[in-house]
């Protein structure tokens, strides 16, 4: 009940911002074995998992449990599934190891794939361990969030991507990014419940498939890593921790959305890329029975430009 209550309260307060609750997104896969797929064809989900772990070897050699976390159809190659492969460390295997299984929820790999399925299965490529790719949180309107309530600091981005690596999903808008190719997306999204209210956020990460000269093969690197959305509700009380019909009570949300957009202006043959960010946090009071809200928008926007020398998107140097 408390928790459905505080869920209630966050919409109504988020609702000052956008003058409509916000819609939760149902297809959210939360689920480390979710298989989507929306084909045809009859995928063999174990040769996948074959495949990655004889590219992956070394890298993955100690880790005894694989999970094909998702596969889908990508439809801007013809035939092609994109794969996130999750490969974790049981607790007989740690304990072997180290023999302290406390350290068990660090040892997790995530890895980004391509299949191509036009003559049986084939790993066309694949990306380094995406669960130590760095999220720059410097560009949007979300930072480290001061929770109002207390005198912590919440590390959004910078300590937690473990706890992002639970919840992904493919976003496979039309990333065009050259005359010629295509990027895709992997959202990453977060609960994060704390004593006095919750955070749900989540960061984008965009892949394109390149190939490696020195290597003589393809890999799949990540050009774009940012945090894009967020929403946040924390609670004072003024000396009671009943909720309902508490005179006094204050409720501190905040709610930033981004997006990505493509620009028809190119840099180094790569389309540049513009994040819009649109930030609202405000306070509701409850007093004599009636509530009060007051809240401020603000916006950013900021361009990112193709860099040769990183082979990825980079921000106006300062």
């Amino acid at each position: 009940m408390m928790r459905q209550t505080v869920r209630i309260l966050l919409l109504i307060a988020l609702t000052a911002c956008t003058g409509k609750a916000h819609k939760q997104d149902n297809n959210v896969k939360k689920d480390s074995i979710t298989v989507q797929t929306d084909q045809d064809e009859n995928i063999d989900t174990l040769e996948i998992t074959r495949l990655f772990r004889e590219k992956l070897r070394e890298k993955i050699l100690d880790y005894d449990i694989s999970n094909l976390a998702i596969i889908q159809k990508w439809n801007y190659r013809k035939n092609m599934y994109i794969v996130l492969m999750r490969f974790s460390i049981s607790n007989n295997r740690v304990n072997e190891l180290t023999g302290d299984s406390s350290e068990l929820d660090k040892n997790e790999k995530l890895f980004v794939g391509m299949i191509d399925i036009s003559d049986g299965l084939k790993l066309v490529s694949i990306s380094d361990d995406v669960s130590n790719q760095k999220i720059d949180c410097n560009h949007t309107l979300i930072s480290d969030y001061q929770d109002p309530t207390s005198d912590s600091t919440i590390i959004y981005y910078k300590e937690m991507w473990e706890d992002y690596r639970s919840y992904p999903e493919f976003d496979f808008a039309k990333y065009q990014i050259s005359n010629t190719e295509y990027a895709f997306g992997i959202r990453f999204n977060r609960h994060e419940p704390f004593a006095s209210g919750a955070v749900d956020s989540n960061v984008l990460l965009l892949y394109k498939n390149e190939y490696n000269q020195s290597k003589k093969s393809y890999s799949l690197n990540c050009i774009f890593a940012q945090p894009m959305n967020l929403e946040s509700c924390f609670y004072s009380y003024p000396g009671s921790d009943e909720m309902e019909n508490e005179v006094g009570r204050r409720a501190y949300f905040e709610e930033v959305n981004s997006i990505v957009r493509i620009l028809p202006k190119q840099t180094n043959g790569y389309y540049d890329l513009q994040l819009q960010s649109k930030a609202c946090e405000g306070v509701t009071k409850h007093f004599s029975g009636k509530e009060k809200t007051s809240s401020k928008t603000t916006k950013k926007i900021i361009n990112f430009h193709w860099d040769a020398n990183t082979g990825s998107y980079q921000p106006p140097v300062n």
